[in-house]
């Protein structure tokens, strides 16, 4: 057996543990209703009864009892009036009446019924007390899942948190969706604003891209277009256009495009100026093989050395720079070859004169007298002789004047042989 149970108490201790008076323990052990000694004029209550009435209750005092105690009485010594233990007669002036007993019974029932309605009643209450935290519990979930099926989970604690401090603060049963979706709007607002951000980039890149498909090698020129020009025209144009704001309309994705662009296209427009300048260079007619080639290496790598914002005058100035000696070697290549070609008509003339002018002459001249000649042959060896004396002579009067008559070469070579034969002669 539990040794706390069997311990004695005396009353003023089980007053306190009981929650009630001295005088109402002292009168319920003197009625015998509550187990007791009396030890050298204390009285004392084993601690099994306190456990009883802790579990049952603490009966109410009897209507009629053999004496009244002084409410104010201490917990002291006992008087010398018969005790009574529970469920034992003696110290009784008498045996209980059957009206006694009756109302014994009576005060036992009503303290049965007494004690079944309280217990009832606590039933009830605890069950009313059950259902409210049920219905509150309800009335919070509701929100807390409105708070779930809008945010994210990274802000999903801090809005179930802040949710909690709110309903924890209204009013059970209130209308809190207006407050509650409050906070959702500014837990929410930095997502949301993140999530147009990246949706507007989303757009705003698949702008670019379709922007990007446009530069193709026909969009450039197609022709004079090379292999890497429109990879590094779309380059040049992504970087451009990822500098753009997200919300930029599509005229100023197209401009700035085309902006990006530019140099490339002004390349190719270099380009082609270039291979044009190159077909319509001057022909060099009279300058070795291969001048040409040459000329036309020059004039694009000074064209291609030229700023891309060159003015055509600059690129006119720039391909004459290059061509003017070019051009004028060939002049002097062509004067040249014009002078060769006159000293080659005049030897050609000079020929065809030449002899029969200079043998007419030595006739002439032996008929006057002023010359003689033994046979064909001597008057032969002085026409070899004459003839390259008065060659050079009318060669350089012939370059000097290329259109001179026959008649005027003919008075021409007889003055000469007329001035050079007696030189030869004997």
């Amino acid at each position: 057996m539990n040794a706390e149970i069997d311990q004695w108490y005396r009353t003023g201790a089980v007053a306190k543990m009981l929650d009630t008076s001295a005088h109402t323990i002292r009168e319920l052990a003197r009625a015998g209703l509550i187990e007791s000694q009396v030890r050298k004029g204390y009285r004392y209550i084993p601690g099994r009864e306190v456990e009883r009435l802790k579990a049952e209750g603490v009966p109410p005092i009897p209507a009629s009892t053999d004496f009244i105690g002084d409410p104010s009485e201490p917990d002291g010594i006992e008087s010398e009036r018969p005790t009574r233990t529970r469920g034992a007669t003696p110290g009784l002036y008498g045996e209980p009446s059957e009206q006694l007993i009756r109302s014994k019974e009576r005060l036992l029932e009503a303290e049965h019924e007494e004690q079944l309605r309280t217990m009832q009643q606590a039933r009830k209450e605890e069950e009313a007390r059950a259902r409210r935290a049920q219905q509150i519990e309800r009335w919070r979930d509701r929100y807390r899942r409105m708070a779930t099926a809008a945010a994210h989970g990274e802000v999903l604690a801090d809005l179930l948190n802040k949710v909690d401090r709110l309903l924890d603060t209204a009013p059970p049963f209130s209308d809190v969706s207006t407050q509650v979706q409050q906070l959702i709007d500014v837990v929410m607002r930095p997502i949301r604003e993140r999530e147009r951000r990246e949706q507007a980039l989303e757009e705003h890149r698949q702008r670019s891209e379709r922007a990007l498909q446009t530069i193709t090698q026909a969009s450039l020129g197609y022709f004079d277009v090379e292999r890497d020009d429109p990879d590094e025209a779309r380059e040049l144009a992504r970087s451009a256009l990822a500098a753009l704001p997200p919300d930029a309309s599509e005229r100023h994705i197209r401009a700035t495009l085309e902006h990006a662009i530019a140099p490339v296209k002004e390349r190719i427009a270099r380009r082609r100026e270039i291979k044009s300048r190159l077909l319509n260079l001057v022909y060099l007619s009279h300058s070795p093989y291969g001048e040409r080639d040459r000329m036309k290496c020059q004039v694009q790598s000074a064209l291609e050395g030229l700023p891309l914002n060159a003015t055509a005058a600059d690129v006119d100035a720039a391909v004459e720079r290059v061509v003017a000696p070019f051009r004028a070697a060939d002049q002097q290549s062509a004067a040249a070859q014009k002078q060769q070609e006159a000293a080659s008509n005049a030897r050609f003339r000079w020929t065809l004169l030449l002899r029969e002018h200079i043998d007419t002459r030595l006739e002439q001249l032996e008929q006057k007298g002023r010359v003689t000649f033994d046979d064909f042959w001597d008057r032969r060896d002085l026409f070899r002789k004459l003839e390259p004396r008065i060659e050079p002579t009318i060669i350089a009067e012939i370059l000097k004047d290329p259109a001179p008559s026959d008649a005027q070469l003919k008075q021409r070579i007889a003055a000469l042989v007329d001035q050079h034969y007696k030189e030869f002669c004997d």
